[in-house]
């Protein structure tokens, strides 16, 4: 009896946690879709390039929004990898974009060589989440991972 017990209140606290860090994922989101639409444009290192990669950007949070609520939805270890796959993979696909359309013009209030250190910041950023993909799929086949 006691056993059964202590299984109701682990699922009970696992559902708990996943409905919080639902909040969080979509209170992120709307704030970064704030920031983006209307923040973000009005800086003065902004350049004219910025409307073009800003479907970009809200297409991807919104779709990685959704890739990270089914991975705190589902319960084993190789779906929840699997969907934070997809969401490493949506994120390279929006800072790609960046680095392509380059909506950044640190010239225009003084600082022209932090253009190609953001570059730079943004290719590493790429490589990093493109590691973290490699890591989360040889982790799916890794024995003790199926719970």
């Amino acid at each position: 009896m006691k056993k059964e017990e202590e299984i109701i209140k682990d699922k009970i606290i696992k559902r708990s946690a996943a409905g919080t860090k639902i909040f969080a994922e979509t209170l992120g989101m709307v704030i970064s879709l704030a920031v983006m639409i209307y923040l973000l444009p009005k800086l003065p290192f902004i350049s004219e390039n910025y409307r073009l990669w800003l479907p970009v950007g809200i297409y991807t949070e919104i779709i990685g929004y959704i890739f990270k609520v089914i991975k705190h939805s589902v319960h084993l270890n190789a779906t929840k990898r699997f969907f934070e796959i997809l969401n490493l993979i949506v994120s390279v696909y929006g800072i790609y974009y960046l680095i392509k359309i380059y909506p950044f013009d640190f010239g225009r209030v003084g600082f022209s060589e932090t253009n190609g250190f953001v570059r730079f910041a943004l290719i590493v950023a790429v490589f990093a989440l493109l590691f973290a993909v490699l890591v989360n799929f040889f982790r799916i086949f890794l024995p003790g991972n199926k719970k």
